[in-house]
């Protein structure tokens, strides 16, 4: 689920959502000029509802991996938010820290 400011981002009104492709950002930037320059992301664990069960496949009330993500551009506004969920069975998270 990809929330978006209407205002900034009107130009995706219009496009197929087959033309998407599958990185957003340089496809925000093509079509409405608007760059990330930054991203905060919360991990959590929850219980899949009905809903989220049936579109991943899964039994209701199996744990779940959601992650919020709120994307900034350059002067910090928030410009995108975004909530994925996934199987926890399956999810595994890595973070390189150098």
């Amino acid at each position: 689920q990809i929330w978006l400011d209407t205002r900034r981002f009107a130009p995706l009104l219009t496009v197929d959502p087959a033309d998407f492709g599958n990185l957003l950002y340089p496809f925000y930037e093509q079509r409405c000029g608007q760059l990330i320059g930054a991203a905060e992301e919360t991990l959590s664990v929850a219980t899949a509802s009905q809903a989220i069960a049936e579109r991943l496949s899964i039994d209701p009330g199996r744990p779940v991996i959601v992650i919020e993500r709120i994307a900034k551009g350059y002067d910090a506004t928030p410009l995108e938010f975004r909530r994925s969920t996934g199987d926890a069975g399956p999810f595994r998270y890595r973070v390189d820290i150098t």
